[in-house]
């Protein structure tokens, strides 16, 4: 169930003249996560919305499984049903008066019994780890604003919609709420349709993505896979974004020595064993230099005896002095190079 856009524009609300969007042309596939990445004022809200439906393109057509999204200026109501948007403020999106209104207005127009909107509803505060705070009567509004964020979402999960779009949906939410959301986007990834996030947080979502869309000033400034654009990051500089914490340890290893990460380690995991990897091929070079009996110029084996003395009492490097291993040995205590190795 493909969701494109062909030669899609779009105009400033309170300016006709202004374009937000220009020509934009996409195709986002089922079970696929796509990331939309740009300053503020790039476009990336304007390009969530329309493909919610919230509103029309001001040229260009929108479609969803090959069928129009908007025919005579009016959306079709069955596709909408397929969408799902979580805003990036969620007072934008809140407003009835206790936990279970706001649920029960998000599943109206589906047409469930009360069984299965209940099914719904649990399964969402599953997925998100909603607990106690939660209370089905208590007011949305009295919740604090990371709890309103988390309701948010949850009540556009409990839809169940075919692509789910989500407008920063990590800002102001806590670590462990953050984490349930993760686990959330992985295990749905499988489902039909796919995820569209807009976000400033590449650290968090890079290792999840299938696919990074760089926006500057309602246009595309790039389109690829993370590891690719990881592996050439210009885009990200020319749109002002930022790199990539992957990118920017990656080249202050090089920097100090060490070959660059493989590209594809994004996450603090793998990015953590590649560079374990890269410490010990450099500990075994330095190891297998050592070893080298030195030669005797004069011929000398006394010479050869100090060479090789000064080089077992030679001070370490640099490198192993931050690290705190001992300088009385070649090989460092097991805790000490267990923590140097993963650090």
């Amino acid at each position: 169930m493909p969701l494109t856009l062909h030669n899609v524009s779009a105009a400033a609300p309170d300016d006709p003249n202004r374009r937000l969007l220009s020509d934009v042309s996409l195709a986002f596939e089922d079970g696929t996560v796509t990331l939309l990445v740009g300053r503020t004022g790039s476009g990336k809200s304007t390009l969530l919305q329309l493909l919610a439906g919230m509103r029309p393109p001001s040229s260009g057509e929108i479609r969803l499984n090959d069928e129009p999204l908007w025919r005579r200026r009016r959306v079709t109501q069955p596709l909408l049903l397929q969408l799902g948007l979580t805003f990036q403020f969620p007072e934008q999106q809140l407003f009835a008066r206790s936990v279970r209104q706001e649920f029960g207005y998000s599943l109206r127009p589906y047409g469930l019994t009360a069984m299965e909107k209940e099914q719904r509803i649990q399964s969402a505060c599953e997925d998100l780890g909603l607990g106690a705070a939660f209370d089905p009567d208590r007011s949305p509004f009295a919740l604090s604003g990371g709890q309103r964020r988390r309701l948010a979402l949850a009540t556009t999960i409990a839809a169940s919609p075919d692509w789910l779009l989500m407008d920063e949906p990590t800002a102001g939410l806590e670590s462990a709420a953050a984490r349930e959301l993760l686990r959330y986007v992985q295990a749905r990834k499988a489902a039909k349709g796919g995820i569209v996030i807009a976000t400033h947080d590449l650290d968090l979502f890079l290792p999840l993505a299938d696919r990074v869309i760089v926006l500057d000033c309602g246009t595309i400034a790039a389109d690829g896979t993370p590891a690719a654009l990881c592996g050439n990051p210009e885009p990200f500089v020319q749109a002002g974004v930022g790199l990539p914490s992957c990118v920017l340890l990656s080249h202050a290893l090089a920097r100090n020595g060490i070959t660059p990460i493989p590209e594809g380690k994004l996450s603090p995991e793998d990015m953590a064993d590649a560079i374990a990897e890269r410490l010990k091929e450099r500990r075994g070079v330095a190891i297998n230099v050592a070893s080298i009996p030195a030669e005797c110029p004069d011929g000398n084996p006394e010479s050869e005896s100090k060479s090789n003395k000064s080089e077992l009492h030679a001070p370490p490097p640099p490198q192993s002095q931050a690290a705190g291993l001992s300088q009385e040995g070649e090989h460092p205590p097991a805790a000490a190079k267990s923590l140097w190795y993963r650090l």
